[in-house]
């Protein structure tokens, strides 16, 4: 119990100073060219996608007993995964959704790099065989989704009320109108976490633009800036000039013409000298203090169990004959269910969720998508 608790509050701390700018120690570069394979804990992630090898290869039982088939699903150690949720808003006027022909464009880009993409959109599409699809057109009308609340609150809610505990394998991305009255921003994102918006309002009005704009806001979850890696960057900053040389959706220059992340790297002046920005492909962060923990490999849970138990003897009442006790009865359960976990019951991500949103209310590490290309302070598109 205490070694989960603290290992809880190490991953959930880890994830606050990912939001102040700062990326966690255990958080790799990974992409096709992942060095040596990290472990998670105990566990081994030969591709460095945040997935252990064992859930990859075994499946997932989750803290409330969801079983994730993984392997069934696609996924493989030897090769780097990513579970993406797509949800959208119900309209009568307006289709907020991605069409399937551009999720497919998303899918097809990672897998010419190297990277399994797995996406769950509902009935528009789902690419993830046998899993149940919670994606697609499932969120309540609003034309400003953040009005009345602090969009880092929203974003973090987000994870918990359309994940739950799959945020352990996916992601959330969520597509709706504006971000509020006087914003036309074209998204929302928590860097180097599991969740990020795309507004699909009228300036974003071809679906190649919301399919940009996705895979810009996805970008910010892997651990990319406005000018390149976010541990590359540290010494650019956002304010700086945007860099032509750096070709990539990420770039304001670029956002809604070029459908890629950068191939190349490119060189840049900073207060230290000329520095060189390594290629987004290369530098892809793909996991966060929540992918790959919070969960048992199935085969260590699914094992037959067998219970046994002896009733409780009844008291015997004067003048009656002492009664026999039964003996005690076994049974094997058909399909048994992971056993109850004390640490499961505490949900440390949950407790220091108000202080990562503060952190990025204060403007450290929350990255919004301006139209304009303007940089607001502690936010970036």
């Amino acid at each position: 119990m205490r070694a989960a608790l603290r290992n809880g509050i190490a991953a959930a701390l880890a994830a606050t100073v990912a939001l102040g700018g700062v990326t966690p120690a255990h958080a790799f570069e990974a992409g096709v060219s992942a060095g040596a394979p990290v472990e998670q804990g105990a566990l081994v992630d030969t591709d460095n996608d945040g997935l252990p090898d064992e859930w990859e290869e075994n499946g997932v039982v989750l803290s409330d007993g969801t079983f994730l088939n993984l392997p069934a699903y696609g996924a493989d150690p030897q090769r780097p995964d990513i579970f993406l949720q797509l949800n959208w808003m119900k309209s009568d006027e307006e289709d907020y959704g991605l069409e399937s022909e551009k999720i497919q464009d998303i899918v097809d880009l990672f897998d010419d790099h190297g990277i399994a993409m797995h996406i769950d959109a509902g009935e528009t599409f789902n690419n993830i065989p046998g899993y149940e699809a919670r994606g697609g057109e499932t969120v309540e009308y609003s034309q400003y989704y953040f009005d009345g609340t602090t969009p880092a609150f929203q974003l973090l809610n987000n994870i918990n009320d359309f994940l739950g505990p799959r945020q352990s394998v996916f992601r959330i991305g969520v597509i709706g109108d504006q971000i509020d009255e006087n914003n036309l921003a074209t998204g929302a994102s928590l860097v180097n976490d599991n969740s990020f918006f795309v507004a699909n309002h009228r300036f974003v009005n071809t679906q190649d633009k919301l399919r940009n704009a996705v895979l810009h806001e996805l970008g910010h979850t892997l651990g990319l800036r406005h000018n390149g890696a976010h541990e590359a960057v540290r010494n650019v900053g956002e304010a700086q000039p945007v860099n032509g040389e750096y070709r990539s959706v990420m770039n304001f220059l670029y956002r809604f013409t070029t459908f890629n992340y950068s191939e190349e790297p490119y060189e840049v002046q900073t207060a230290e000298g000329v520095e060189t920005i390594p290629a987004d492909w290369d530098s892809l962060v793909l996991n966060t203090s929540r992918i790959g923990v919070n969960g048992e490999t199935a085969t260590k849970q699914a094992q037959p169990t067998t219970i046994t138990w002896t009733e409780k003897k009844p008291v015997e009442e004067a003048g009656e004959a002492p009664k026999v006790q039964e003996a005690p009865k076994t049974e094997t359960p058909q399909e048994p269910k992971p056993a109850p976990k004390a640490e499961a019951d505490v949900n440390v991500a949950a407790i220091v969720a108000p202080i990562v949103a503060v952190a990025a209310i204060a403007g450290i590490g929350f990255v919004l998508a301006n139209m304009q290309g303007l940089t607001i302070p502690g936010l970036a598109l």
